[in-house]
């Protein structure tokens, strides 16, 4: 294929359109996979628009303004022929009842389930009934997002589409949990070698080092995930501000 015809990244790398439009796809299928990248450098919307039809920009924009709020914040239809993600400029926030944009079906604000007028918001039967099934198959379910995750191979240290990293035993964050195994993170694993193998007192002091510097890193990180945390949810009316005003401006070029 001639070079005039590839699409080049951010990192020089290049792409035929064929490609680059089923990466795209894919990526807007899986939340953890997004936004699009080559060699971990975000690939800029006007780089990926024009290789996509009408109908597949549409779904791109849409998916970027899904995955641009917080899954708190999130609604979605609950009628079952249609369970589309609602955008926030949809959502009325001072409103008892929700409609959704799609198929017009009327949504309580309190419950986010099927509106009702003669009754109390009642529990979700069908997140009690996953909770249950979670229950039931020993799932683990995130402490950032709330996603539901079942562990099919592998250790138990797990790190969720939202990037929490948790024990899939007790579900609590990785680096706090007291659970996990001799020999699964790598502290333990210096400790357990400078316990039995042969080491100069030279190699014993920096291996004994790199496991006070590891062990502090874990500390300051959930420190720091902490404050983000904190700093998220007190920014969470600007945030839905940027993202539709960038979906906007989105919308506005492309004349959707």
């Amino acid at each position: 294929m001639p070079a005039e015809c590839l699409v080049t990244m951010p990192c020089q790398h290049k792409y035929c359109s064929r490609c680059m439009k089923q990466m795209v796809l894919t990526v807007i299928s899986e939340e953890g996979l997004f936004p699009p990248r080559c060699c971990k450098l975000d690939i800029p919307t006007d780089i990926i628009l024009p290789v996509l039809t009408p109908k597949e920009k549409a779904s791109y924009i849409e998916k970027a303004q899904e995955f641009a709020t917080p899954a708190s914040e999130r609604w979605y239809c609950p009628a079952a022929v249609c369970g589309r993600f609602i955008p926030p400029q949809n959502v009325r926030s001072t409103s008892s009842s929700q409609t959704c944009p799609y198929c017009s079906t009327k949504i309580c604000s309190r419950c986010h389930d099927l509106a009702h007028i003669s009754r109390r918001c009642s529990p979700d039967p069908g997140l009690a009934a996953v909770l249950e099934e979670a229950r039931l198959k020993q799932w683990q379910r995130c402490f950032g997002c709330g996603s539901m995750v079942e562990l099919i191979s592998g250790c138990d240290h797990v790190t969720c589409r939202c990037k929490a990293q948790f024990c899939y035993k007790c579900g609590d964050p990785w680096s706090a949990c007291a659970c996990a195994s001799t020999g699964q993170r790598p502290a333990d694993f210096l400790a357990v070698l400078i316990g039995h193998a042969k080491l100069s007192r030279d190699q014993e002091a920096e291996l004994s080092a790199v496991v006070a510097a590891i062990l502090r890193n874990e500390r300051l990180r959930d420190e720091e995930a902490a404050n983000a945390k904190a700093i998220i949810k007190g920014s969470s009316r600007e945030s839905k501000r940027l993202s539709r005003l960038s979906i906007d401006l989105l919308r506005r070029d492309l004349n959707l």
